[in-house]
Order: structure tokens, then sequence, then C-alpha cells
């Protein structure tokens, strides 16, 4: 019976592996260094896009690349289209949004009261002071957590297809 059970655990690992498809990875380089970052089928990918002369930033998940596309989303973007690739480092971006929003609404929350209660003034110096530098903290938290990488200081991307034989 012991036996068993170890030849039965591999035969369900066999069969589960079978249904796995194979992956696609999108890598970030430069050349003569090592991957910054990569993205696996399913991860959000934030691009840089150039039509003719506007630029535009889409966003959506990698759904598959080959040697000139990616699929992103329902989009196909061309690699000779792509100007830039954005990428968010850990939750700063998250706290800085909050943080934005939290001091815009803030001095709403205060507003609304005052003019509730009858209060005059109906907004005081400390509390628009106190918006503006949490407002502040947050642009800052969300720029310094979003980091860009420009083609034209010679990144590009680089796929990976493991479904390829």
């Amino acid at each position: 019976m012991k036996s068993l059970a170890p030849a039965l655990s591999f035969l369900v690992f066999l069969l589960a592996s079978l249904s796995v498809d194979a992956q696609q990875y999108l890598y970030l380089k430069k050349k003569g260094e090592l991957p910054a970052y990569r993205w696996s089928q399913g991860d959000l990918l934030e691009l840089k896009v150039r039509n003719g002369d506007e630029e535009y930033w889409l966003s959506g998940d990698f759904v598959r690349a080959d040697s000139n596309r990616i699929v992103f989303g329902t989009k196909i973007v061309r690699h000779e289209n792509i100007v830039a690739l954005k990428v968010k480092r850990g939750l700063m971006p998250f706290f800085g949004k909050a943080a934005m929003a939290g001091a815009t609404l803030f001095p709403g929350v205060i507003i609304f009261n005052a003019i509730i209660n009858g209060d005059r003034p109906i907004i005081r110096p400390l509390t628009v002071y106190l918006s503006l530098g949490v407002f502040a903290t947050g642009y800052a938290l969300h720029h310094f957590g979003t980091k860009r990488f420009y083609f034209k200081d010679g990144w590009y991307l680089e796929h990976i297809d493991f479904n390829q034989e």
C-alpha cells in the first residue's frame, strides 16, 4: 500500500502536466545587460504607442507575441510602433493614488460639513495646507513608483515562446 501512494501521485502529476500550456514570456532588455523585467501571459502591460504623429498610452493583459507584434488585451501592436513601456513598482503607485484621492476628498468633506452646520469660515488655511501637502506626497509616491523605459534609449522587447519547437 505504501508503494501505491507515490505511484498514484506521480501519475496524477503527469496527467496534470499534460493539460498545462507552455508559456510565452516577454522580456525587457538592453543590449549587453540582463533582462530588467519579465511578463508572462496574463500580466498587465502599459505601452506608449506611436500612430503617425500621435503618441498615447495603452494598457492590457499580455496575451501573446511573435517576432514583430504583441497582442495584449484586444489590441495588436507592432514592435516598431512601441515608444516606451511603463512599469509600476510595488505598492507605491497605489498608495500615491490613495493619498491624492484622500487629499481631494478631505477638504470636500470639511466644506460640506461647514455648509450644513453654518460654520464660518467654510475652509481654514490649515485644511488647505494639509490637503496640498498630502496631495503632493501622493503625487511624488505615484511618480517615483512608476518607471518608464524609452526605446530610444536602447531598450527593446524580446519574446520567448515555449510553444515553438
